[in-house]
């Protein structure tokens, strides 16, 4: 490994071209490095550019950085704003070479499309042959610009004029097409900046053991961050273990008190971690709260016992579509249907002025007026006291629906009340349930002071814990993605912990985990407890 980074100025300050990663373990304070670089080279009067990972990412960098002339983006909208001015010129060029091909467009040819837009809240491609407007994709943005910089060196010296510096937050993470096209064609006259830890890399492709034998032909300048600002010295000790044989990163705790061995300890069960068992672990653990980190999202609502309502929804309610987990539990961005049932959910078990909140949103005001009030109270009144098939008994009584709502009104109409009562009750629970328990892919990034990490599949195809390999090397990665994640999600998920650090293993699905794990952690002396 290379030389670590101190107080001293850094080198790569310096450079006027090539490639310098700064690695750090978790807790190691890359955030706080990322940052602090982008405050002093912008004060090199250097052009600069972040790139990083998600919206929240950015967000939580802005609010590090501060108010500077500095952009900062997710990799789609750095792309997306080189590629604006010429879009349409740069997919005209493309596609006369024969061999260039977007999801977006699927069998439309290239010259009927008059403008290209980028969906970029959605991130759905669209082409609209009324109007003949492209809406790119996600992906294809990235694969736009790949291929422009392969085929269009003009394109390349647009990029390499217009920044001296492009950093790149959480690089592991980042789609290897568009960091092997940055070091072959920018990184010549441009520098690019790496930060991240490859065993934490928790959203592969099957592109992703490739990145280390690409990474390997070029010449990049490697700088770690050895220190642990986050957890007990116990706790980084075990993390030194977990990941020693794959870069031999060792990190030293500032926090070097010494905790009761007691705070790192492995439960053993033959089912499923219950809420009930979570509570086991925390009594016996003296932890005053936790946070359960998961596989899948059906884990970590069943660890809260709202499994049954949340896999429903997953399903698709009678005959909805089947929603996916984010639609089900990102309240910023929840699915139009589940908006609907809550806002329906409203008149029923809400307060009053939810009540007619809901009510003035979902029917029109001429058909509430025409009931009155009182009577439209009465109404549901009784809809709550039968428990009844409720919307089509309002709309009989004389209420009208908005046209917005009409798309949802069959869905309205077969909702059975207890559904309805448990899919409210769901969500009031909603942000109670997010903080006991995560999924360890949301966890990233995040500290808890106490960590109980959930070893169990979750019935996820391809991903399980009996498939783990705690001696995997950097370079030798398995051709298998799946099998190396086990690995990267194992460190993310013990990594987050600052004081307590308890495992869970359903042993009844993991007995070679198990012996993997004793084998792996000899060396320390760890408390194995079994639960009945």
């Amino acid at each position: 490994m290379a030389s670590g980074l101190n107080d001293t100025i850094p080198e790569y300050y310096s450079y006027n071209s090539g490639i310098f990663e700064v690695r750090g373990a978790a807790g190691a304070g890359k955030t706080f490095q990322l940052t602090q670089d982008v405050t002093n080279i912008f004060k090199l009067r250097k052009k600069i550019t972040v790139i990083s990972f998600s919206n929240a990412a950015v967000d939580e960098l802005s609010s590090r950085v501060g108010n500077t002339d500095v952009v900062l983006s997710t990799i789609h909208s750095f792309c997306w704003r080189l590629l604006a001015p010429v879009a349409l010129k740069v997919l005209k060029m493309l596609f006369s070479s024969g061999n260039f091909t977007i999801k977006s467009l699927d069998n439309n040819a290239i010259f009927d499309v008059k403008n290209v837009n980028y969906g970029a809240e959605l991130g759905f491609g669209n082409f609209v042959k009324e109007t003949q407007d492209l809406w790119i994709s996600h992906d294809d943005v990235i694969k736009i610009f790949t291929c422009a910089l392969e085929q269009i060196p003009s394109f390349s010296k647009l990029i390499t004029s217009s920044y001296d510096f492009i950093l790149i937050d959480e690089y592991q993470d980042t789609k290897y097409e568009f960091l092997t096209a940055l070091f072959k064609h920018i990184s010549v006259n441009t520098v690019i900046g790496l930060y991240g830890d490859p065993y934490q890399s928790v959203y592969l492709d099957e592109h992703s053991t490739e990145f280390v034998s690409v990474e390997n032909k070029f010449t990049v300048h490697k700088f770690i961050l050895d220190s642990n600002y986050r957890s007990e010295k116990y706790l980084v000790d075990i993390f030194n273990i977990a990941r020693s044989s794959y870069d031999g990163l060792a990190q030293q705790a500032v926090n070097d008190s010494e905790i009761s061995k007691s705070r790192a300890r492995v439960f053993i069960g033959n089912t499923r971690l219950s809420n009930k068992i979570v509570s086991t672990i925390n009594d016996k653990m003296k932890f005053e709260k936790s946070t359960v980190l998961s596989n899948t999202n059906r884990l970590k609502t069943s660890v809260t016992d709202f499994s049954e309502i949340a896999n429903q929804l997953n399903r698709g309610i009678h005959d909805t579509p089947r929603l996916e987990w984010p639609e089900i539990l990102n309240t910023e961005q929840l699915n139009y249907r589940i908006k609907g049932l809550l806002k329906y959910g409203k008149l029923f078990f809400g307060s009053n002025y939810d009540k007619v909140v809901s009510l003035r949103s979902i029917f029109t005001d001429e058909s509430i007026s025409f009931l009155g009030m009182n009577q439209i109270s009465d109404i549901i009144n009784k809809i709550k006291d039968e428990k009844t098939n409720t919307f089509q008994h309002l709309i009989q009584q004389g209420l009208e629906v908005k046209s917005e709502y009409k798309n949802i009104e069959s869905l309205l109409n077969n909702i059975e009340y207890q559904e309805l009562a448990n899919i409210n009750d769901f969500y009031n629970n909603l942000e109670n349930i997010n903080g006991k328990s995560s999924t360890i892919y949301s966890s990233k990034g995040l500290e808890f002071d106490n960590v109980i990490l959930n070893i169990d599949w979750g019935y996820h195809k391809g991903r399980n814990w009996n498939d783990i390999n705690f001696y995997l090397k950097e370079g030798d990665e398995s051709s298998n993605p799946n099998i190396n994640l086990m690995s990267y999600l194992f460190y993310v998920g013990i990594t987050r912990a600052k004081h307590g650090l308890a495992i869970y293993i359903n042993a009844n699905e993991h007995p070679n985990f198990l012996n993997s794990f004793q084998k792996k952690f000899s060396s320390i002396d760890i408390d194995y407890q079994y639960l009945i």
